[in-house]
């Protein structure tokens, strides 16, 4: 299914970056990060992530998942689920990297999933789960509604539509963790709206750096903490948190 090579340039990519972030990346383990990044750059059934570039799958992906873990709180963590997870991102590298933790990879397009199973069984994962679903769905359901310790999404949508599919699924006092390019002052007020509705609030803006050898690039993480219980109303049924995200109605 997938040809992996050795691309020690790639490996030490990760292990440099990791460094600069404050934590110990062992070369075995970013080779499995790269070897990953293969399995992405290389599956012929179709095209999870838009590129099958090497070297960008691996700085624009690999890395940016990993910047995750400039949350100090995800250490402690031991249930974590990616909402919205497409290929794997963020929560795969941080299963690979993170061996005690469980992770849950929630997507709701067959294909995607499809390709999940395949390189999870490929890797030889075993401290994942693949849950082939709607985020509205999930927070909804008696099994995973309130259950994780953070909950995270890349790339998904604003901060209140992400708000409304992540809160739900942590636990009181758990974290939820936006990975976002740019984030202007009203998406940060209507997150903040969404929020209140949520039993959440944002409690941190951690700005990404990464090394002087890759183009700089605005990154963050958007963190919020679940202070209160969710009400049961939330999340709303599928499709209503984008059509109608609650930073909007909060404005009415």
């Amino acid at each position: 299914m997938f040809h992996v090579k050795r691309h020690n340039g790639e490996i030490e990519k990760i292990v440099s970056q990791a460094a600069a972030w404050g934590f110990d990346m062992t070369p075995k383990c970013a080779s499995r990060l790269v070897e990953y990044a293969v399995c992405l750059a290389s599956y012929k059934e179709s095209n999870v992530i838009g590129t099958r570039h090497l070297e960008d799958i691996v700085e624009e992906h690999i890395l940016d998942s990993m910047s995750c873990m400039l949350f100090g709180g995800l250490k402690e963590a031991r249930e974590l689920v990616d909402v919205g997870s497409g290929g794997g991102l963020p929560g795969l590298p941080l299963a690979i990297a993170m061996e005690g933790l469980n992770v849950s990879l929630v997507e709701s397009t067959s294909k995607k999933t499809k390709f999940l199973d395949e390189v999870v069984e490929y890797l030889g994962v075993s401290n994942v789960r693949i849950v082939n679903a709607r985020a509205e769905d999930a927070g909804g359901s008696k099994e995973f509604r309130g259950r994780f310790d953070i909950a995270m999404a890349r790339a998904l949508a604003s901060l209140d539509v992400i708000a409304e599919y992540s809160l739900p699924l942590v636990r009181l006092g758990g974290h939820v963790i936006a990975m976002k390019a740019r984030v202007e002052k009203n998406e940060l007020d209507d997150g903040r709206t969404a929020a209140k509705h949520l039993g959440g609030k944002i409690v941190d803006v951690i700005p990404v750096e990464r090394l002087p050898i890759y183009e700089p690039k605005q990154r963050s993480l958007i963190v919020f903490k679940k202070v209160a219980r969710t009400p049961d109303k939330y999340p709303r049924r599928t499709g209503l948190p984008a059509k109608k995200p609650l930073g909007e109605i909060g404005k009415r």
